[in-house]
């Protein structure tokens, strides 16, 4: 059962944070008014601060999710073993 539940955290995980992305993308398009800068070499507009900027939010974002998602699918673990542990 814990291997089902951690295959659907990972697919969970997976899904959340490429809606994440689009939506990252969409919000940085409106407040930058240009692509973000996700290919290394393709833009040779893009600043040093866009970039690490682009890093460090995606980065952050991703994180914060696989960190819910993880700490979700360990609940659900829990009470799939013992129902009154939840």
């Amino acid at each position: 059962m814990d291997t089902i539940v951690k295959l659907a955290g990972t697919g969970l995980s997976i899904g959340a944070v490429m809606v994440a992305n689009k939506v990252l993308t969409a919000g940085w398009q409106k407040v930058i008014g240009k692509e973000p800068p996700t290919k290394p070499g393709d833009n040779d507009d893009d600043t040093i601060k866009e970039i690490l900027g682009w890093a460090v939010l995606t980065t952050l974002v991703s994180t914060a999710i696989k960190f819910a998602v993880a700490k979700s699918t360990q609940k659900a673990a829990r009470s799939m073993r013992d129902p009154r542990e939840v």
